[in-house]
């Protein structure tokens, strides 16, 4: 169903074209009914209401995917009895009435059914403004729209195709926000600075011997100030400089989830004696010290076979660093 505000509209669209909702296209209308229109009503605000501070408002989607047990009817075909009686001798031995009251009563036992449990996955849409929930720090994917400004309802679909996308800087994620954040700085942002860098200076394949200014005759471009290529180095060394602490940052939370010991989950309220004399409690936590015991042999050995990645003092004390963090939890 088309919803009345076209902005609603057209964010609509761009959510269910994002993630992917050809074969779930209620998940959306789901979202806006959610807790009597709740939902709804945050988008509204994200809209019409700009923030006194100078910084922009985010519009975040979540996308999540649960495994939901439904109870199905399986329609199931009676088999007659061989010993039945013939169809015909039933016609010349009843009346016209009792062979139709049969009839009914045959059709609905060929009828029957019978109720299956199955699994389906069903898809779920979530909201919020200006905030990263962080029980969606791993969700399936999400989308952001971003603006500084009120957004004006457009008069028809064609203008907000038009306007919208003007208005919003709209981006999409999946996976683990770490490995996204990294990925964008390797492979985008840290090339795309290094590129700018060497036009300006006139290294790699682009030269102001060969601009296109000089073949054309035109006047050249002033030379950039030596403050401007300060700043540029600055920023680029910064970028270099926080990739690095996010790399970090990422191997130390694999580490600790991979020496992460288990905790069963047993009921310990009871006095000692009465939890020593249940077997099967202590099987439990024998079976669960000892996989700690495996467990803590397999990190230590693999501590004690690293190595620190350079020579000199400053690798020594970023290696025992690494080392004191991963085994400090």
């Amino acid at each position: 169903m088309v919803h009345d505000d076209l902005r609603v509209e057209w964010i609509r669209q761009r959510v269910s074209a994002g993630f992917n909702l050809s074969g779930c296209p209620n998940s959306f209308d789901e979202l806006l009914n959610k807790n009597d229109g709740e939902e709804e009503q945050k988008i509204f605000r994200f809209l019409n209401v700009v923030s006194e501070e100078d910084s922009s408002s985010c519009l975040f989607f979540f996308k999540t995917i649960k495994e939901v047990e439904i109870e199905v009817e399986i329609p199931v075909e009676i088999e007659e009895d061989a010993e039945s009686l013939d169809a015909d001798e039933l016609s010349r031995s009843q009346s016209g009435e009792q062979l139709a009251s049969y009839s009914e009563e045959a059709e609905q036992q060929s009828l029957s059914h019978r109720t299956e449990i199955q699994l389906v996955y069903r898809t779920k849409l979530h909201v919020a403004v200006n905030e990263y929930p962080q029980r969606f720090l791993n969700p399936e994917s999400s989308t952001f729209f971003e603006t500084q400004r009120t957004i004006v309802e457009p008069l028809d679909m064609n203008e907000a195709n038009v306007l919208l996308p003007r208005l919003f800087d709209i981006g999409m994620q999946s996976g683990d926000p770490y490995r996204v954040l990294q990925n964008s700085l390797a492979n985008v942002f840290i090339p795309l600075l290094t590129a700018h860098q060497m036009k300006e200076i006139g290294g790699g394949y682009q030269s102001r011997a060969a601009s296109p200014s000089n073949l054309t005759g035109e006047e050249p471009s002033p030379p950039k100030s030596s403050e401007q290529f300060t700043v540029r180095d600055e920023l680029l060394h910064r970028t270099y400089k926080f990739l690095g602490v996010l790399n970090t940052t990422i191997q130390h939370l694999e580490f600790q989830e991979g020496i992460m010991l288990h905790i069963p989950e047993l009921d310990l309220e009871p006095d000692v004696n009465v939890l020593l004399s249940n077997s099967e409690i202590v099987e439990d936590l024998d079976q669960c010290v000892r996989n700690w015991q495996t467990h803590i042999t397999i990190v230590i050995e693999e501590q004690q076979n690293k190595r620190p990645q350079a020579p000199g003092p400053m690798a020594e004390i970023a290696f025992g660093r690494t080392v004191r963090s991963s085994l400090v939890l």
